[in-house]
């Protein structure tokens, strides 16, 4: 019997998304607590900012989906050379105002931030559907939920890199995280790859982690759409979960060197070249 780990059900209810929020957090807050000070301060990928801004700025993210205003505050911007676009200087702000603290202050911060938040998910809300108007716009609730235990899922992976300690790869995290990249491969194939009217692309994606098996086809009208299988696809891209992940966080480049290619060589390099969808 296999043992295999598979996405999230993407109908999961909203009870379920929400053990499941909490599970990504107590995940992360055991990997920081394994920390010493030296990987509290390593580098990540995320460029200019090392472990510690990374949980100031899943802490910050909750913050302001609660409402939570923050203290003005304005960073020293040629020291911060990473922070280019609007986007950016908006994420950069609550992080920088936080390099001050200490990581016990961090940590505490961080600590009851999630469990005023976890309260507020379980006492607020009934139904996965239930309406939600946010920072991000109007939406539902289990679909914000969903995201924001990918975001912090993401997040911690991209600590246990900068620590050099892997794993968390088959969890409920990581389950609710395949569910939520998953919608994205259509855009993968059809605009970023740009595959013609009939063409196919099978990803297979293998352990360690979360396995499943889905593939994109262009249908007459251009469009590229998911379906669960298909018998003849024009190319089949094999990939671990993690590399999965990396691939389409735009994280790691060495991850292309773990896929292996059946079918159109040329259509692959395109799909892989374009597989980026949450820089």
């Amino acid at each position: 019997m296999s043992s295999a780990t598979y996405p999230l059900p993407p109908d999961a209810d909203l009870a379920t998304l929400i053990d499941t929020w909490e599970s990504a957090h107590d995940d992360l807050l055991e990997l920081l607590d394994s920390l010493d000070d030296e990987q509290w301060n390593a580098p990540t990928d995320l460029p200019g900012w090392s472990v510690a801004d990374v949980v100031a700025h899943i802490t910050w993210l909750e913050l302001w989906l609660m409402g939570e205003a923050e203290p003005a505050h304005e960073p020293d911007w040629a020291a911060l050379p990473h922070a280019t676009s609007d986007k950016a200087k908006f994420m950069e702000i609550p992080v920088d105002r936080r390099r001050s603290w200490s990581r016990e202050e961090v940590m505490a911060e961080t600590r009851e931030t999630l469990q005023r938040r976890l309260a507020s998910l379980r006492s607020d809300f009934a139904d996965r559907n239930d309406a939600y108007e946010g920072p991000f716009g109007p939406g539902n609730i289990g679909g914000l939920v969903q995201q924001r235990t990918f975001d912090t899922w993401v997040h911690e992976q991209d600590i246990r890199r900068a620590v050099g300690k892997p794993g968390s790869l088959d969890t409920p995290g990581a389950r609710a995280s395949a569910t939520q990249i998953a919608p994205g491969l259509g855009k993968i194939v059809g605009k970023g790859a740009g595959a013609g009217v009939g063409e196919s692309v099978r990803f297979t994606i293998i352990e360690p982690g979360v396995v499943f098996d889905i593939a994109v086809v262009v249908g007459e009208d251009g469009r590229a759409r998911m379906v669960e299988s298909i018998d003849a696809p024009t190319v089949t891209l094999t990939m671990p979960f993690e590399s999965f992940m990396l691939a389409t966080g735009g994280r790691a480049p060495d991850w292309r060197s773990t896929v292996t290619v059946d079918g159109d060589a040329d259509l692959a390099d395109r799909v892989l070249s374009n597989m980026t969808l949450t820089p």
